[in-house]
């Protein structure tokens, strides 16, 4: 007996964007009742290159899906997947352990490699590679049990922010550069240029909990 994969249903009518989108991933299996039912099939996720989390994302952004009808394709989609721990360590390491499997392999790809570490039996790398470490693994299929945290919506402010300044030319390409390298990197400006206002502007796009350090000493 062959076995079929999670079904959901869409209640309403979908555009037609959103019945091809869903047919990348799954089977239309008919409609009755003013609900149209889905299967998702794991051969079509693979030829468009889809991830469970690309699907759970497409079938979450609909607004006539059941909530029970979601959990059952997050929980038969991860079920079967293999997980990876990361967590910190103080003195500025990240730790990546593997549960059951051969992780040396799916690190590959990653510009700085994390090495292994028989003491602590896991993979450990400087803790700046956090976020492309966590991003590359589940982009090769894992779960990631993250520790940290600070990517998940843990991370977001709990309310919307929203900048009422007014940028200069500079100070708004200076921004959109920094956000265009995915948030990373430093600006630098002269003593009065307008860095803070930035930063604040830069905390209102992103939307996420933010750490400012400030250098209290004399410069040298």
């Amino acid at each position: 007996m062959v076995q079929r994969g999670p079904r959901f249903r869409v209640r309403g009518w979908l555009g037609e964007d959103e019945f091809r989108s869903l047919l990348r991933f799954a089977r239309y299996l008919g409609r009755e009742d003013g609900v149209a039912l889905f299967e998702v099939d794991p051969d079509r996720m693979d030829r468009n290159g889809l991830t469970p989390e690309d699907v759970i994302s497409t079938i979450s952004s609909l607004d006539g899906v059941p909530r029970e009808d979601l959990e059952e394709v997050r929980s038969r989609l991860l079920a079967s997947r293999e997980e990876v721990r990361v967590w910190y360590e103080p003195g500025g390491w990240l730790l990546i352990s593997p549960e059951r499997i051969y992780l040396k392999d799916y690190l590959e790809g990653l510009e700085a490699r994390p090495v292994y570490d028989r003491k602590r039996r896991a993979f450990r790398a400087r803790a700046y590679l956090y976020r492309d470490v966590v991003e590359h693994l589940r982009s090769r299929g894992l779960v990631v049990r993250d520790e940290i945290g600070l990517l998940d919506e843990a991370a977001r402010l709990p309310r919307e922010v929203e900048f009422q300044g007014q940028l200069r030319p500079y100070q708004r390409e200076a921004l959109e550069s920094w956000l265009s390298n995915r948030g990373r990197g430093v600006i630098a400006l002269p003593t009065g240029a307008g860095k803070t206002v930035i930063a604040i502007a830069a905390i209102a796009r992103l939307g996420v909990k933010t750490l400012v350090v400030v250098y209290t000493k004399e410069h040298i």
